[in-house]
């Protein structure tokens, strides 16, 4: 299943990476209608979490009546795991096709080899 979320799912995710907490339906409602100034109905939130929830995005955990929502990835996991999959949909998962295809040419100039190299070797 693909992890890219629509603009409206990636703004929850986006403020519940930016509280740090998890965060109630009313909660979220409220942001984003008061705060966000969205006009959400509760039926486009719920509808938001459960394509998150579905993905596997976004962990929902009851405590008596409520559901409190937090996210199961980072921010920089979520990129992460997005660039992995464009990689591997567009460009066979190698990163050398990607580069050609950035680059418009079969190979790379000295200075981009360069700094790829640094890129690498500063990782290890």
């Amino acid at each position: 299943m693909k992890t890219k979320v629509s603009g409206a799912e990636l703004e929850i995710l986006e403020y519940l990476w930016k509280v740090r907490e998890a965060c109630t339906f009313a909660a979220l409602l409220y942001h984003f209608n008061t705060v966000k100034n969205k006009q959400w109905c509760r039926q486009t939130l719920n509808t938001c979490l459960l394509r998150l929830k579905k993905r596997g995005l976004l962990q929902q955990d009851k405590i008596g009546t409520k559901s409190f929502y937090t996210p199961t990835l980072t921010r920089v996991e979520y990129e992460q795991k997005c660039a992995e999959e464009i990689l591997q949909e567009a460009y066979g998962g190698t990163l050398a096709n990607f580069i050609a295809a950035l680059t418009g040419k079969d190979s790379i100039t000295e200075i981009d080899k360069d700094e790829l190299l640094d890129y690498i070797l500063s990782r290890k």
